[in-house]
């Protein structure tokens, strides 16, 4: 029954260190390492060995988390490609947009810029007498 608790003992050591290495939260290994059953092995200060002959739960543990991670990395990724494309949509829209109130605007120019070189012609002439305002 003893030998049962240090069973038990070593197994809690292993899911607590795994659940410091999954927070940052490391007392043995740098808190930038990644998890790993050889890290979760070293924080608890066992050996790769130990988790992979007596405790195979744990080292299931370990790579359910790992791709856990991975699947939520690529669940990410794929959201932020979705997000990106839509922007892309949504900029691409906006550039249309923009290219065709420039080409109102290229056209108002022109038309004010031609009245007004023929104001300055009316102006320029000998004939026209500017008027003084009202006071």
């Amino acid at each position: 029954m003893h030998k049962e608790n240090r069973v038990s003992g070593t197994e809690k050591k292993l899911l607590d260190a795994l659940k410091r290495i999954q927070h940052g939260r490391t007392k043995v290994i740098e808190p930038s390492r990644k998890l790993s059953i050889a890290s979760v092995a070293e924080e608890a200060g066992v050996s790769r060995a130990t988790i992979h002959n007596r405790y195979p739960r744990v080292a299931e543990e370990i790579r359910t988390a790992l791709g856990q991670g991975h699947r939520a990395m690529m669940a990410k990724g794929l959201e932020t490609q979705r997000e990106m494309r839509d922007r892309i949509r949504e900029l691409r829209v906006e550039i249309d947009v923009l290219k065709v109130m420039k080409v109102k605007l290229v056209s108002i120019n022109e038309s004010l810029e031609a009245e007004l070189r023929v104001l300055r012609a009316i102006v320029d002439s000998k004939n026209v007498r500017t008027l003084k305002p009202r006071e």
